[in-house]
């Protein structure tokens, strides 16, 4: 299960982000989950549970915003979302394409006391 990993990932940032800005105990925490990431939400608020047992993080809440994964395409420059037409340009039948959005996984904002 990688939502482990990236629950890790999440809770040292967070963790780190709250004693920079002088709080005690992390309320909630936003995260942005990119499409192409594979990663199950159930999973990574899981693991963000068992993980920060006995941190400034135990009770907190996770709310979990989804990204597409957007593509352009190299040859004609549009963009296009991944879901729709997969990794050919709808518009060129290029495959000469790049993923530009939808791989990330960003600690959006914190809250706390």
């Amino acid at each position: 299960m990688h939502e482990f990993g990236f629950a890790q990932q999440i809770l040292f940032l967070a963790q780190e982000t709250a004693r920079l800005n002088g709080i005690s105990k992390i309320s909630k925490i936003k995260v942005i989950l990119g499409e192409q990431l594979n990663i199950m939400p159930e999973a990574l608020e899981f693991a963000l549970c068992v993980l920060g047992k006995g941190t400034m993080a135990e009770t907190a809440a996770m709310l979990i915003e989804h990204r597409k994964a957007k593509i352009q395409c190299d040859t004609c420059a549009i963009r296009y979302y991944w879901a729709e037409y997969g990794y050919r340009c709808p518009e060129c039948g290029s495959r000469d394409i790049r993923i530009v959005e939808g791989t990330e996984i960003i600690m959006e904002y914190l809250e706390g006391e």
